[in-house]
């Protein structure tokens, strides 16, 4: 497994990723998906990939700080699915990050794509610096339609009654 910071930002990925094969050891990422030409280089050399979205193109903006950094993210999203390799996709959860109806179009628009997993991750922020973050209550659950409270979604499963984005 590779992980920690952004490992396709590392200039070795490929050839370790190539010598961990060699070695007869299956591979697996997990990345943001900032790079989709990185990543599109280092499919054939994976055997699985978990992929954090944040949340729809448009909204990156608003949690990174970086513009068009939804646009890279989601075409990595693309290029993963049509690829074939093994995936799942995370969303993080909080109520500063993505709202319920922006969750809802996020996994739809996934579920369109062809994911494999959707994922929810409920985010953490009590060792945030943002002491505003770290005050906003989590998303409680039971809030939540019982069709959206499980934490993973099969392509067969995810929700696909979601208002066009």
């Amino acid at each position: 497994m590779f992980s920690g910071g952004e490992p396709t930002l590392q200039k070795g990925l490929a050839a370790a990723l190539g010598e961990v094969r060699d070695m007869g050891f299956k591979t697996a990422l997990h990345s943001a998906g900032p790079y989709p030409r990185r990543l599109q280089e280092l499919l054939p050399l994976l055997d699985w990939v978990g992929l954090d979205i944040k949340t729809l193109p448009q909204d990156y903006p608003s949690i990174t700080g970086v513009p068009g950094s939804g646009e890279q993210a989601w075409e990595s999203a693309r290029r993963l699915i049509a690829s074939g390799v093994d995936h799942e996709i995370r969303l993080t959860v909080h109520p500063a990050w993505l709202s319920y109806e922006a969750l809802q179009k996020t996994v739809y628009r996934l579920r369109s794509l062809g994911a494999n997993r959707v994922i929810l991750q409920q985010g953490r922020t009590e060792h945030t610096l943002d002491r505003e973050l770290s005050n906003r209550t989590l998303v409680s659950w039971d809030n939540y339609p019982d069709h959206m409270k499980s934490t993973a979604w099969t392509r067969e499963t995810a929700p696909n009654q979601v208002p066009p984005a």
